[in-house]
């Protein structure tokens, strides 16, 4: 670890927690901490294990062993010199706010050794659809009550989301930011792949991990009756996890219909997918917020969303996209039959999503307002 934080006349000096070290919680623990050294000294906790994008030369970072794997994680959970190696690098740098910025067992093991006000920014603040096991699960809702009831102040990502923190039952101030342009903080594109990636008005795409909750079948079988009404596309979908479930459905439509990347995708290629696509679909039946939906913007290309947690939020219906009911195959199929045949329309609902993303969710906007709020 390295400490590079000395004292000085900075307002605050806070540590940012983030353990979950991969995706988009890295990306926003990046782009966060680099974002507020304008304001303040920051210190960032991540795992050994994460590959950082770009983030500021001002953060000090420190490395932790945190591995990925939950078995290698209840393990490491006994090793106390481990533990209190970790809780004095954090109260060396002498913070006046800490800032957990994720779900995990450990943080409940530090609370009452961090010297320090301590705010709770929760991005799921119930467990989405079909997600993990009993044990998994029963752990995770633990570990959140515990951060929610104990936290000064409670950061959210979404007004969506903070209604229903509300809703369950907590008392603290509680501050609902945005998530913004998640693609900005990249490590620099090939110039190669820039070039040659021209968008495909034929072109779909479902991006990020599939997970029961992302509601692929339901796209799956909308393109079926695309595909039985002689539309012409191309889907792709690109991002790790179980494709088993579905596979009766991408047998059906066949390589000439779907394109499979079927691992984590970084860097080059998500400049590829996104700009070779005419349009994104995020099709979920249950969500919170999403950092799919600026890196679409981002590239000009419009969303057809449900209209469940967050996403009507990021969306102006039939202007930077569609909003439809969660698990309607019928209007999904002809929201993606709009867009396929309206090429033009499509390209200036994705221009006005860029538009949009500049102005609604800009960083440096969401950023000043949350350090306003939250951290002053």
């Amino acid at each position: 670890m390295r400490n590079n934080i000395k004292k000085n006349n900075i307002e605050k000096r806070i540590v940012l927690l983030g353990l979950n070290g991969r995706g988009g919680p890295l990306t926003y623990s990046c782009i966060l901490s680099s974002y507020l050294t304008k304001y303040c000294a920051v210190s960032l906790l991540l795992p050994s294990y994460s590959q950082i994008p770009k983030i500021s030369k001002k953060v000090n970072v420190l490395r932790i062993r945190a591995p990925p794997s939950a078995i290698k994680t209840f393990f490491l959970t006994f090793n106390i010199f481990s533990h209190i190696k970790i809780i004095r690098e954090i109260n060396k740098t002498s913070p006046d706010i800490i800032n957990i910025l994720d779900i995990h067992p450990w943080y409940v093991i530090y609370w009452p050794f961090l010297k320090a006000k301590k705010i709770v920014t929760i991005n799921d603040p119930q467990i989405h659809s079909g997600e993990g096991g009993i044990i998994m699960n029963t752990m995770i809702n633990t570990v959140t009550r515990f951060l929610l009831k104990h936290a000064d102040k409670i950061i959210t990502l979404s007004k969506n989301q903070k209604d229903i923190v509300r809703q369950m039952g907590y008392k603290q101030e509680i501050i609902a930011s945005k998530l913004g342009n998640q693609h900005e903080f990249s490590v620099g594109t090939d110039k190669k792949v820039a070039k040659l990636s021209i968008a495909d008005s034929k072109n779909i795409l479902f991006f990020g991990r599939i997970k029961d909750y992302k509601g692929l079948k339901y796209l799956l079988e909308a393109l079926i009756m695309l595909k039985n009404r002689k539309i012409e596309f191309k889907l792709t979908i690109a991002g790790e996890g179980d494709l088993t479930p579905y596979k009766k459905h991408i047998e059906e439509l066949g390589p000439k219909y779907i394109y499979l990347d079927n691992k984590e995708i970084y860097e080059d290629p998500i400049t590829k997918y996104f700009k070779t696509a005419a349009f994104v679909v995020l099709p979920y039946t249950d969500a919170t917020q999403t950092g799919i939906a600026s890196i679409a913007y981002n590239f000009k290309k419009p969303l057809i969303v449900t209209n469940v947690g967050s996403l009507p939020e990021i969306v102006v219906n039939e202007k930077t996209g569609i909003v439809i009911p969660p698990k309607n195959v019928i209007k999904l199929s002809y929201a993606i039959e709009q867009m396929l045949k309206n090429p033009k329309k499509t390209k200036l609902m994705g221009i006005e999503g860029y538009q949009f993303l500049n102005r609604e969710y800009n960083w440096d906007k969401i950023i000043k307002e949350l350090y306003e709020k939250a951290y002053k």
